[in-house]
């Protein structure tokens, strides 16, 4: 028998707000250590019914990236490069 998945707790919208905030800010300060690397520039976008970071590359969206907040720390963190799923962004 298989066993049940367990869930793990959704982080409020304004927790999720916070951190994304931390990490574009430190993006965008060049603290790309652990961090994810895309050029261009960074917007916040809701995709999915979550906030989520849209990377962009010479003009056009090139991933998505949202996360999973526990107890104020990302730990889980997912990136969407599919381009036939970007076109929707």
């Amino acid at each position: 028998m298989a066993k049940a998945k367990q869930s793990t707790p959704q982080a409020s919208k304004a927790e999720r707000e916070r951190v994304l905030m931390v990490f574009r800010a430190a993006y965008e300060a060049g603290d790309l250590a652990g961090l994810v690397r895309c050029p261009d520039r960074v917007d916040f976008a809701e995709a999915g019914g979550e906030l989520a970071l849209v990377c962009h590359r010479e003009g056009r969206v090139h991933s998505v990236d949202t996360v999973q907040i526990t107890d104020g720390l990302i730990t889980a963190y997912r990136r969407v490069l599919n381009p036939d799923t970007l076109v929707r962004v």
